[in-house]
């Protein structure tokens, strides 16, 4: 007897079970492949592995460490501290007054931390226990480990839930999306930000572009699919833009360079403290080095062309700003 085929991955924004086919992503690290498909219904693209959950969970040790503690190399914390301000900026424009706040996701919980300097009732989330260490530090038992589909939070009614860049990874985003209008105020704000697949970096860099990351993104939205799963959760579109200082600029950069034969992982050793061997035995060290003045003209370039392509609706970043479609029509979000 042979074992059977496993079921086909239904699509979470229309149901459908019929992937087309695009291409072999390479994993970022290990250059080992993962298809790529696209749901011919809706636009939806996916990254069709069969990893079990333990082998998808061996993909987040970059350092041989999961602890989300040691993200960047120490000089370029503070640089990335003050991009990180612009999530704490995008809170406050949709609510000033302090409120009780959940990030899905939450990592080091830097923007946690800030926000309850400002008397916000902070919670968050991560999937595993040696993943929160660094945010519990900060939170304590604010911070609730598990599938975040699955968790029992001990309060609901909160007025922001986040979503940076973690959208992507879960294994049920419909099912996210229904666990979030469960858990939010009447008139509560979401805002979810996730890398664009329609975007002119991820159509001119194809299986090359950065923001796949396969296979630890598992979806890859447009706008429009996007809008729709938060749509049939009960929630509508309160704003929405394509421009990221965060992420935009160095993926059009990194997309490019990598489409160029250069690759994806030289910046990412330079900026992550992965472990390994020193940056100088990077096969690309050398060739970037030779390359450092175009390369730094082209880093000066992405981001005005980065900028222009989110203003022609083809940023590399989908940030929404959601309420629920039921919300009170007398009060303000």
């Amino acid at each position: 007897m042979t074992d059977a085929a496993p079921p086909p991955r239904l699509c979470p924004v229309c149901r459908a079970a019929r992937w087309t086919p695009l291409f072999a992503a390479p994993e970022l690290f290990d250059g080992s492949l993962f298809p790529v498909a696209r749901c011919p219904s809706c636009g939806l693209v996916a990254t069709l592995d069969d990893l079990e959950p333990q082998e998808l969970a061996a993909y987040y040790r970059y350092a041989e460490e999961p602890d989300a503690g040691h993200r960047f190399r120490a000089p370029l914390e503070p640089f990335m501290r003050l991009l990180r301000k612009e999530r704490i900026k995008a809170v406050l424009r949709l609510r000033a007054a302090p409120g009780r706040i959940l990030d899905v996701g939450s990592g080091r919980a830097v923007m946690l931390e800030a926000l309850a300097s400002r008397g916000w009732e902070c919670w968050g989330t991560e999937l595993e226990q040696e993943i929160a260490v660094s945010a519990r530090r900060r939170l304590g038992d604010r911070v609730v480990v598990g599938q975040f589909e699955d968790l029992e939070l001990p309060v609901r009614d909160f007025d922001v839930i986040t979503f940076w860049h973690v959208f992507e990874h879960l294994a049920d985003p419909s099912a996210a999306f229904a666990k979030t209008r469960e858990l939010l105020a009447p008139d509560g704000v979401v805002l979810v930000s996730v890398p664009n697949v329609d975007s002119c970096q991820a159509r001119l860099s194809g299986r090359d572009w950065l923001h796949l990351d396969v296979p630890r993104h598992r979806w890859h939205f447009t706008p429009d699919t996007l809008a729709r799963l938060a749509t049939a959760a009960g929630l509508e579109v309160l704003h929405a833009e394509q421009f990221s200082l965060e992420y935009g600029p160095y993926g059009m950069l990194q997309s490019g360079l990598a489409k160029l034969g250069l690759g994806q992982r030289l910046f990412t050793r330079v900026l992550r403290p992965a472990g390994g061997h020193a940056i100088w035995r990077e096969p690309a060290f050398w060739t970037h080095l030779a390359l450092a003045l175009p390369i730094a003209a082209a880093a000066a370039l992405s981001l005005p062309l980065e900028a222009i392509a989110a203003a022609a609706g083809k940023g590399g970043v989908i940030a929404l700003a959601l309420r629920r479609a039921d919300r009170p029509r007398n009060r303000a979000p």
